[in-house]
Order: structure tokens, then C-alpha cells, then sequence
């Protein structure tokens, strides 16, 4: 082979991996770039960070007052059995307050179910979503206080009576959601606004 057909043979070889390596470049950006619009337009099972479930229908069965208390329960859970006659008598003394209203979850019930006392609502395309799924509650008794701005001001246990699964103590010594709820009677945030619930763990349907 002279070295004029020699030059031109390299010549050859090297545009065709030139060529070569451009095509694995645009097939990877363009890869790239179609991951990134799958990333940016796929669809969600999260609500906006900024989703107010108190704007629902489902909540303007009574007037929305200024705060919600939202409890979780479970009939079948003995720690909400211990708790079921304080939350009652809560619920009597709100009856007509102004500031405060009140709404008891019950998730033993089918949370599918838009009849079972306050389970589910119904958000565009994700169909209806479990309460305690909107308001992240993971454990039954616990307890939400939510502004009608769709502030989350405390969320948490009722108390420190219950200090772990099956263990309480002789009586409470900390009573986190009385205290939440005189500071926003003064108009003054929480001092705890978040603890850890301890009860029965709430059973996705």
C-alpha cells in the first residue's frame, strides 16, 4: 500500500469514529434530555406543598373555624379506648366554641369509604385519599391542629401519658395539645408544635 492510499485509509478511520462517538454523544443528551422532561412532567401521588384540605367541600359541612383539631382513632386500638373519654368531653366543651372545631377520624373504617365518618376526600386525578395519608398521621390517637390557612400548627400526641407501645406512666406530666391550644387562644404560636405519637400503627387500605 502506497502512502497516499495509507494517508487517506487513517483519514477514513478516524471521520468514521469521530462519527461514531457524535452519535453515542446526541443519542446520550438526547436520552438525557428525555429522562429530564419524564422527571419534570410525570405525574405525582404527592399533594402540593401548599394544598389546604380544609378548602375541600368535604370540610365545609360546618362552618371552618379559625383552627381544626383533627384526632385519629381506632376503635380497636386500646390506647384510643383509654383516651375515647377525654376526646368526648373535648368535644363537648367545642361545641360552640368560636375559635375551635373538631373532627374525629376513625380509621378502622374502610378509608375508601367517602360514608364512613370523615375518611376520605376526593383530589383531581388521584381519586380519594385517606385523611391520615393528607395529614401524614401514621399512628392512632394522634392529633392534628390545622389553621384555616392550612397551617399545621401542632401535630403530634395528646399528652405524654403513653411513652412507648403497651407502657404509660401513673398519669401526665406534659399535655401538649391543652397547651397548643391556649397558646393559639392568646394568639401565640405553640411552644411544641410537633411530638411523636404513640399508638396503634394506622394500616394502609
Amino acid at each position: 500500500m502506497d502512502l497516499k492510499s495509507d494517508f487517506f485509509t487513517r483519514r477514513n478511520i478516524s471521520l468514521f469514529s469521530i462519527l461514531i462517538v457524535s452519535l453515542i454523544l446526541l443519542r446520550f443528551l438526547g436520552f438525557k434530555g428525555a429522562c429530564q422532561h419524564i422527571r419534570e412532567h410525570a405525574p405525582t401521588n404527592e399533594l402540593p406543598a401548599d394544598y389546604n384540605p380544609l378548602n375541600n367541600a368535604f370540610f365545609q359541612v360546618s362552618p371552618i373555624r379559625p383552627y381544626t383539631i383533627v384526632f385519629f382513632v381506632n376503635n380497636d386500638c386500646p390506647l384510643c379506648k383509654n383516651y375515647k373519654p377525654w376526646i368526648h368531653h373535648l368535644e363537648d366543651s367545642l361545641r360552640m366554641d368560636s375559635m375551635f372545631g373538631i373532627m374525629v377520624v376513625r380509621t378502622d373504617l374502610d378509608s375508601l369509604n367517602i360514608n364512613g365518618d370523615y375518611a376520605a376526600i376526593e383530589y383531581g386525578d388521584m381519586g380519594k385519599i385517606p385523611l391520615h395519608e393528607i395529614f401524614k398521621a401514621t399512628v392512632t390517637p394522634e392529633v392534628i391542629v390545622i389553621a384555616e390557612n392550612g397551617l399545621v400548627e401542632y401535630k403530634g400526641a395528646i399528652d405524654n401519658w403513653a411513652y412507648d407501645i403497651g407502657k404509660h406512666r401513673t398519669k401526665a406530666t406534659a399535655f401538649y395539645l391543652t397547651d397548643a391550644l391556649q397558646s393559639l387562644r392568646k394568639g401565640e404560636k405553640p411552644k411544641v408544635r410537633e411530638t411523636k405519637a404513640i399508638g396503634c400503627f394506622i394500616e394502609n387500605n
